[in-house]
């Protein structure tokens, strides 16, 4: 009884860190956004002060970009520890793992060099999946990574994956993905985050995945 409450206790703790995380990335966005209008509207001061006029190039908050940020660059081996935590209670766990961070990408590649490159899309459309053509390229690519993460590696040939779609109007997006053979996915991360319990739990938990895929998606 004091073991499984103890469990409760680790599970109710990675939790609350995650969504405090989840937290912190939301406002650091917001606070940048603001940071851009305030940038904007500066600018538009100091223009008009000087008496110049800038209607045919000034950049409007709306069209302003913002700053790349990486949320995963803070606290990278602790978000990837409690994530892992929480993991090992996933009875619908999947052997493809992806991730819009590229410190977290980096930091599970460093702890796993024995993983190769599987597949770089670069031109994936953004587009909504009521497009079929789109939804269907999508649910193939999804089943072609299962069935690899389940078959022997080997058997991996260079037609396996179709390319995406070509949608000339559409913002593009990259995917990449390496895998890490013969290791599931609790096997993969128990290692990456040197955390014996999960190593154990991974020798008892059934799988029909032999090998584990991470993925990171970039505009």
């Amino acid at each position: 009884e004091h073991h499984t409450s103890e469990k409760i206790d680790d599970t109710m703790s990675a939790r609350f860190f995650l969504l405090l995380a989840q937290e912190y990335d939301q406002q650091n966005h917001t606070l940048e956004e603001e940071f851009l209008t305030f940038e904007a509207m500066e600018k538009d001061l100091m223009s008009n002060l000087k008496g110049e006029n800038n209607d045919l190039h000034r950049e409007t908050p709306g069209h302003r970009k913002l700053k790349t940020v990486d949320p995963g660059h803070f606290m990278t081996k602790e978000r990837i520890e409690n994530w892992a935590h929480l993991m090992q209670y996933d009875q619908q766990a999947s052997a493809l793992l992806v991730t819009s961070s590229p410190s977290v990408f980096e930091y599970l590649l460093e702890k796993t060099p024995e993983s190769e490159e599987l597949i770089r899309l670069d031109t994936i459309p953004i587009l909504d999946r009521k497009v079929e053509e789109i939804a269907k390229w999508q649910d193939e690519l999804i089943e072609t990574l299962e069935m690899v993460a389940t078959n022997d590696g080997s058997s991996i040939l260079p037609d396996t994956f179709k390319a995406p779609p070509a949608v000339e109007s559409a913002r593009k997006i990259a995917l990449t993905c390496h895998i890490t053979p013969d290791e599931t996915p609790l096997e993969f991360f128990s290692r990456c985050v040197e955390k014996d319990e999960l190593f154990s739990q991974a020798k008892h938990q059934g799988t029909k995945f032999k090998h584990t895929i991470i993925g990171l998606l970039q505009l």
